[in-house]
């Protein structure tokens, strides 16, 4: 099964950040969540990944040409890409149009299990979606027919009947992307408005529930943070510190950690994944690395050094210290 993944976007919603580091990028719990994806793309069942790339492209080829999945993985620049994701996505056509044959679309932000990812490879149903029959979120929704056909997609805040949480990700052929091109009153730009037109047209696409899973769709640094602490408390159980514990300086702690209402002495490097707080005081001169994620209330002391962190609101950061893809979200913001 090939899957094709949408990573050209510049994200603004994590700018400052994004002018630095492609939001493919960014760090979950010390894994970029591109990595995330990717595996579970391979252990569900995908053999072959077309990703799209345009803002700091050049980053994303570098990171590529670093890993290794064990399966076929080919980059394609998007010209086009500030045009949205539907102008991405017309750069991979000419690499599949001559096989009209299904594959998986998905965003790179998407974190989900190799399982329901599995659910896409092997329905017999050549246009499926995904959606989450346990949880609502407010946000894409899908209605469903009693043969799970899907009957309408909309966007709202409130529960419907016979109404379910979309997940972005969808089964299809490339037939899908030529259906804009027939319609003279529609003009998408995003493949939930190609969607929308698909179902208006009464064309057939199915929904699956998936299996019951946490899954997170990272569009805002909030999610980011929750993905972190999700990954740190359910992925690999961290080894807690106990409470009001004072590390002396210059110690060299290796994650996962959980530490809390403690005090790390000066010079302490604390290379993560690690979840620190509440309360977390850090001393002078210290190096905090490797997907960690900052607590509520965690004081930073100067010349403190974050890097591939994220922090939650209200942590105190001193003028002076270093901080280096690292979303530091503070009063609401994220911030650099």
């Amino acid at each position: 099964m090939r899957a094709v993944v949408l990573a050209s976007g510049q994200g603004a919603r994590f700018t400052p950040l994004t002018k630095y580091l492609p939001k493919p990028l960014l760090p979950a719990a010390n894994r970029a969540l591109l990595e995330h994806l990717l595996n579970a793309l391979k252990d569900g069942g995908v053999t072959e990944v077309i990703l799209t790339a345009g803002h700091l492209a050049s980053q994303l080829e570098e990171f590529i040409n670093k890993i290794s999945l064990n399966f076929s993985l080919k980059l394609v620049r998007a010209p086009h890409w500030r045009q949205g994701p539907l102008a991405s996505f017309s750069s991979v056509l000419p690499f599949i149009k001559e096989e009209d044959k299904p594959f998986l679309l998905l965003p790179c932000d998407l974190f989900l299990s190799a399982q329901n990812i599995q659910l896409l490879c092997k329905t017999s149903a050549e246009h499926a979606l995904l959606y989450d029959s346990q949880r609502f979120r407010p946000g894409p929704t899908l209605t469903l027919d009693t043969k799970l056909r899907v009957t309408s997609l909309t966007h709202t805040s409130t529960p419907l009947t016979n109404g379910y949480s979309l997940l972005p990700a969808l089964r299809s052929t490339p037939a899908l992307f030529h259906l804009s091109k027939l319609s003279k009153s529609s003009n998408p730009t995003t493949v939930f408005e190609l969607l929308q037109l698909w179902v208006a047209k009464r064309r057939a696409f199915f929904g699956i529930s998936i299996i019951p899973d946490d899954w997170f769709d990272v569009d805002t640094p909030q999610d980011l943070i929750n993905l972190n602490q999700y990954l740190l408390t359910n992925g690999w159980p961290p080894t807690p510190i106990p409470t009001g514990f004072y590390l002396p300086p210059s110690v060299r702690l290796s994650g996962p950690l959980k530490i809390q209402e403690a005090v790390l002495g000066q010079k302490t490097r604390l290379i993560g994944p690690a979840l620190l707080g509440p309360r977390v005081r850090i001393g002078d001169n210290c190096l905090i690395d490797g997907g960690s994620t900052l607590g509520e209330s965690t004081v930073l002391h100067n010349n403190t050094a974050l890097h591939r962190c994220v922090t939650l609101p209200h942590t105190e950061i001193p003028a002076g210290s270093n901080h280096r893809n690292t979303i530091l979200y503070s009063k609401g913001k994220a911030i650099r």
